[in-house]
């Protein structure tokens, strides 16, 4: 009978303690990362070289074009402020249009559309907010009012490591780059002209900046 108590008391206990090692460990666990959705705004730019004509009475020089993109849509995704800071995104990014200043042609509106998610990955400092992540914008070129709807594919991809930080007392993200890598078009995608918008929107002098904001910023403690 004591034997019989004393491996039921040992069992007993053995439950007890392993119960309050997990609950111990549930405790000292890290919390999940929290995470956010917010609004994005910002800009893509690209320098348009036009070249000139030097054989021309008189010669003509080489033009630039600027070219501005807005960037408009919604991120979600998670920073881990509490530990790593590692950071992951989705961008839902909006199609939209925007001029382009053609010399000898005028003022060619052109519509584009972003189908698809655009996944980053990177890490910010947890104590300082600096750091920056890796994405792909895949830009799809839809229609320009010169010349109607676009045969697809006519898509380019901008390939983008963005750098900056993460406002430790706002949350907000601002992150750019000078410079960022262009897939573009086949010569013969968009019915054929794949080399021409590779040429007008996939020049090498270009930027980017994005801004959202990442999560709610903890209050100080009392």
């Amino acid at each position: 009978m004591k034997q019989r108590r004393l491996t039921s008391t040992r069992t007993g206990l053995a439950v007890t303690v392993l119960a309050l090692l997990t609950l111990i460990a549930a405790a000292c666990a890290p919390a999940p990362a929290p995470g956010f959705d917010s609004a994005v705004s910002g800009n893509i730019h690209i320098d348009v070289t036009v070249p000139g004509d030097p054989d021309a009475e008189p010669p003509t020089a080489d033009e630039i074009i600027p070219v501005d993109i807005p960037v408009t849509g919604q991120a979600t995704g998670a920073w881990d402020q509490a530990d790593t800071g590692f950071f992951d995104v989705e961008l839902a990014l909006d199609g939209g249009s925007f001029p382009l200043e053609v010399p000898g042609l005028g003022t060619l509106t052109v519509t584009y559309s972003i189908n698809n998610v655009a996944t980053g990955y990177g890490q910010f400092q947890p104590q300082t907010g600096i750091g920056g992540f890796d994405t792909s914008i895949v830009f799809t070129v839809d229609e320009v009012d010169a010349l109607g709807p676009i045969s697809q594919p006519c898509d380019l991809e901008f390939g983008m490591s963005l750098g900056g930080q993460i406002d430790p007392d706002t949350g907000m993200l601002d992150v750019g780059r000078d410079g960022f890598g262009v897939n573009p078009p086949a010569e013969t995608d968009c019915g054929g002209l794949g080399g021409i918008f590779g040429d007008l929107l996939g020049g090498p002098d270009n930027s980017v900046n994005l801004s959202f904001l990442v999560g709610t910023v903890s209050e100080p403690a009392s």
